[in-house]
């Protein structure tokens, strides 16, 4: 997994599936900028972003959901 940080003009969605790669997109913070050449305001959103391979996701999501099944068997069989 690698992390970092992006910007663009069009809001990122929260997970974005590729041929490859993962990305889960969070922290989105939205920033007013203002065009010095045309004194227009944009839009720009700047945010943190975890690019897995498809594989590290599979993996990451697998062993999230054992241990939710696992915390749920606790519970029912407390």
């Amino acid at each position: 997994m690698k992390t970092y940080k992006s910007e663009s003009n069009i809001r990122p969605d929260e997970l974005q599936i590729e041929k490859s790669f993962v990305y889960v997109n969070y922290n989105v913070v939205e920033e007013e900028v203002k065009d010095p050449a045309t004194e227009e305001l944009s839009t720009k959103y700047i945010y943190d972003v975890d690019e897995y391979t498809k594989d590290e996701y599979i993996l990451m999501v697998e062993k999230q959901n054992s241990d939710t099944i696992d915390d749920i068997l606790c519970v029912i069989y407390k």
